[in-house]
């Protein structure tokens, strides 16, 4: 099943305001009630209630100058097995000038013998402000299954005025138990999440995340590379990893935009 989703922010008589939405097949938008001090946030829900071999799905949002917008999911992503086919997601963001953009998805769930690719391409303009992250699961912890087998290709490409500034891939195949494993690998953990912020004054928050990451639970590493700033957590635990992932972007939201240190309500429900 195919589905679309494009998104576009205006700034208009001093508030954030829906500017274009265009919905196709199995994804559509919600628009919560937020208060007067709250940004705007879309939340996209999928109507499937999961994702299968040959599913293709493509986001698209665009930010407008100095506009400020949300948007996140309303569950866990389930990607079942595949019997061949990949299942294939693009996620495009674009910020103007002055914009800011929070992409909080909920996490992606990987069943064993599920076979993803997915690509996520942020584009910002110099002056805008990107918070970007995604938590993945590696099988259904719940059910003591773990991911060993099938395909998990996951990008990241961040530009900056068009010019690439940061690329990132993930790719599991084949005999992945093994790469799960290993001491050079994910040493058996089943729970990963990236956070990324692409701003000019991405440096200057290096050493405060730093210190907001710290957690002797898991594996976590924060670095800045130019005008991107790169937090990640891998742990045994999804739960745990979910909740010190939106801690620390909780954090590092108020700290750097100077807004309330909160994740969208859906999140809670």
């Amino acid at each position: 099943m195919d589905g679309r989703i494009k998104l576009a922010f205006t700034k208009q008589a001093g508030r954030t305001r829906l500017d274009d939405l265009y919905q196709q097949g199995s994804l559509r938008v919600m628009f919560p009630r937020v208060s007067d001090y709250d940004m705007i946030e879309a939340v996209i829900a999928t109507t499937s209630g999961g994702l299968v071999g040959g599913d293709r799905l493509e986001v698209d949002v665009s930010v407008g100058r100095c506009a400020q917008a949300m948007v996140t999911t309303q569950a866990a992503e389930k990607v079942y097995r595949s019997v061949g086919p990949d299942t294939c997601v693009a996620v495009n963001l674009r910020l103007e000038r002055g914009g800011w953009l929070e992409w909080m998805p909920q996490e992606t769930i990987i069943f064993d013998g599920a076979r993803l690719r997915r690509r996520i391409t942020l584009n910002v303009e110099n002056g805008a402000r990107a918070l970007a992250g995604e938590i993945v699961a590696f099988g259904r912890s719940g059910r003591g299954e773990r991911l060993t087998n099938g395909l998990l290709h996951d990008e990241w490409r961040v530009m900056t005025d068009g010019r690439l500034v940061w690329a990132d891939n993930l790719h599991l195949d084949g005999d992945i138990a093994s790469k799960m494993n290993a001491s050079a690998g994910f040493q058996g953990c089943n729970g990963m999440a990236t956070f990324v912020y692409a701003a000019s004054d991405a440096p200057r928050w290096l050493e405060c995340s730093r210190q907001m990451i710290h957690d002797g639970a898991m594996f976590t590493g924060v670095t800045c590379i130019d005008d991107v700033l790169v937090a990640r957590w891998l742990g045994n635990d999804v739960a745990v990893v979910r909740s010190q992932y939106k801690k620390f972007r909780e954090g590092f939201r108020s700290m750097v935009g100077r807004f309330p240190a909160t994740s969208p309500r859906i999140w809670n429900s």
